[in-house]
């Protein structure tokens, strides 16, 4: 089951139905593709909680959304308890080279993601990655 909704704007308040969603035990979703939808670090950390306890979703697409340091470190806490996701997508998401730290540390003890595109963040200096 996939759940694609690019480009709805949906904002950081829209996400709280869908964080419930991917939180249940029941959940069959399997890609969640949010981009373009004006996320902040806001939604994207309320994301990253419900990927922890997700069991399903193999692919989460979250580029052009503002998450930032705040919602990358976020993510990065999750993925060590995430044992189903394969792709994380944050292209142009204004990431910053101490957040790709965290999420590539995350990887050790995440060993089923395989896919973790950082592509277009301008915060990233080519020296450190």
């Amino acid at each position: 089951v996939n759940l694609t909704l690019p480009g709805c704007m949906l904002g950081n308040q829209a996400v709280v139905p869908i964080i419930e969603l991917i939180s249940s035990p029941s959940c069959k979703l399997q890609v969640l593709d949010l981009s373009r939808n004006a996320l902040t670090y806001i939604g994207a950390k309320k994301l990253a909680r419900g990927l922890g306890e997700n069991m399903s979703l193999k692919e989460m697409v979250l580029n052009y959304n503002r998450i930032g340091m705040q919602g990358a470190v976020g993510f990065s806490m999750s993925l060590g308890m995430n044992r189903t996701l394969r792709s994380l997508q944050l292209m142009h998401c204004h990431v910053q080279d101490e957040a790709v730290d965290l999420l590539i540390a995350s990887l050790d003890a995440n060993t089923t993601l395989t896919d973790l595109a950082l592509d277009d963040n301008f915060h990233i200096t080519d020296q450190n990655h």
